[in-house]
């Protein structure tokens, strides 16, 4: 075959390419009068978010909608209304609705209405702090799954205790009622079936303790408040309450003790037992401890009358006439007619004589 001259070669290129243009054009022109251009079928959500316990609408809610299938994601805001509204393509969406200072909500699976149709989806926030489950960490999810399979391992053990807890609360509401009407042996009696049923409750121990001390029964009262303090070393009433049983007892160091650890126990209320320090003190004819503790109470409350009249005894026994003049006249400024407002007003004149 002969070879084609260069001007040949040249000619059928740009022939070639003429074609191909015109092939290209012919394409197009069918491609576009073919095709019907279609509008994308969409659905309208809408609905109101307000607060669980007001029932004012929240604004600035934040709804997110994410379509499952092609993980793309759409978000609005409510208006002051706590209304919002949004058109979407048809689909399956995870939806989420979050603000700070609520609970928030999440929905896997929200779909579209029939074409043509609305979905309205009202919302009631639970005033609160929460996370959503979609949005656990690993480490959170593994720790949910442990406690779940804890409680299903568990739960009939859990069902029967709360059971037993429905029983023992009725009997120790009883035995309260019981307690509080003076009726003691009753309360005891009632107090004693609850723990039997739950020996290691030291609400029902202390109040058991309670009905024995009431009744003079200061050995058993003391018992049952070590016991209960074994269980809750820190209740500053019981270990208020055990001190006073071993005042009753005569037992001096360990109603101080007692009082000390429920000063520790419960820094805020101190005055009471610091009085009761002092007064121990007193009984025990330690008078510069007492007047330390007297002090130490007003310190914590300069109001108290009893430990300024108390104080003012002290001070009379230390021969500190002029200190006990103060705290006695203050006694009667706070209290002038307590229990000891007449032994205060027949010993100050005397006082007053003393430091002149």
């Amino acid at each position: 075959m002969p070879n084609l001259r260069t001007e040949d070669k040249e000619d059928s290129m740009k022939a070639v390419k003429t074609l191909l243009a015109v092939a290209l054009v012919a394409v197009f022109c069918l491609a576009v009068g073919s095709v019907n251009l279609q509008a994308i079928p969409t659905w309208l959500i809408k609905g109101k978010i307000v607060d669980a316990t007001t029932k004012q609408p929240i604004e600035g809610v934040e709804i997110s909608l994410r379509d499952k299938a092609m993980n793309r994601l759409y978000s609005m805001k409510t208006n002051k209304e706590g209304e919002y509204l949004y058109r979407l393509p048809l689909g399956h969406y995870h939806m989420k609705v979050k603000v700070k200072g609520y609970i928030p909500q999440e929905f896997p699976d929200i779909a579209h209405p029939p074409v043509g149709d609305e979905r309205v989806e009202n919302f009631e926030l639970q005033p609160g702090e929460g996370i959503l489950a979609s949005e656990l960490t690993d480490e959170q999810r593994i720790e949910i799954e442990k406690q779940r399979a804890e409680y299903e391992a568990n739960k009939d053990k859990i069902e029967e205790i709360k059971k037993v807890t429905g029983e023992v609360k009725k009997l120790f509401d009883e035995g309260i009622q019981l307690k509080d009407a003076g009726q003691y042996d009753a309360a005891i009696a009632k107090l004693q079936d609850a723990l039997v049923k739950d020996p290691n409750q030291p609400n029902i121990l202390g109040h058991l303790a309670d009905c024995y001390y009431a009744k003079g029964s200061h050995d058993l009262a003391i018992e049952t408040y070590t016991k209960a303090l074994a269980l809750n070393p820190t209740d500053a009433n019981m270990l208020t309450n055990l001190g006073n049983a071993y005042v009753k007892k005569g037992m001096i160091p360990e109603a101080k003790a007692s009082f000390e650890k429920a000063i520790q126990a419960d820094p805020a209320h101190s005055d009471v037992n610091y009085y009761n320090v002092g007064v121990v003190m007193v009984n025990a004819g330690k008078n510069d401890d007492a007047i330390d503790a007297f002090r130490k109470c007003l310190a914590a409350n300069a109001n108290y009358a009893a430990a300024h009249y108390q104080l003012g005894m002290c001070l009379i026994n230390k021969g500190d006439y002029a200190g006990a003049i103060q705290s006695l006249e203050t006694y009667l400024k706070l209290d002038p007619s307590g229990s000891y407002a007449a032994m205060a007003k027949q010993m100050l004149p005397e006082l007053k004589k003393l430091v002149k």
